[in-house]
């Protein structure tokens, strides 16, 4: 499998499979973006732990499989990050709120306009069924869990 996403990264590296995918995806095939206007964004972000059991406490980084920022008239316009999943975990959707939540802390520093952050998560397990969706989703399983301890 990670053959698979190594050859994904590749091909999303690529301004317009990139494009082509998000439009689809996130357009339903309308023609949003285009690739010219595309530029790519860092794929690495940093966050910090306390250590509790057996982590580590301090600095941490994380990548995304690609992000490019949509850019119109030479500003920022929103930054598209692409994840590929070959493998799912029950809580998924926290990752991506933390790639998301890396992108935001980088604009919480700079001049420019603010910009949303858009996360598309490719699941090549099929399996997405089995996990929560979204963070309120997650929230209301391991509510009705703790509820039947």
């Amino acid at each position: 499998m990670a053959e698979k996403d190594i050859a994904e990264k590749i091909l999303l590296s690529y301004a317009d499979v990139f494009v082509d995918c998000e439009n689809v995806l996130m357009y339903g095939g309308r023609q949003k973006l285009k690739a010219n206007e595309m530029q790519p964004a860092p794929t690495e972000s940093f966050y910090f732990t306390w250590g509790r059991g057996d982590r580590k406490e301090g600095m941490h980084n994380q990548f995304c499989d690609k992000s490019f920022y949509h850019m119109q008239e030479g500003k920022i316009r929103a930054q598209y990050i692409v994840e590929n999943e070959t493998r799912l975990e029950r809580r998924q959707v926290l990752r991506q709120v933390s790639y998301q939540g890396g992108a935001y802390r980088q604009q919480l520093e700079s001049k420019q306009a603010v910009y949303p952050v858009i996360i598309t998560v490719i699941d090549w397990t099929r399996k997405s069924a089995c996990i929560p969706l979204s963070l309120h989703q997650l929230m209301r399983q391991d509510g009705a869990e703790r509820g039947k301890k």
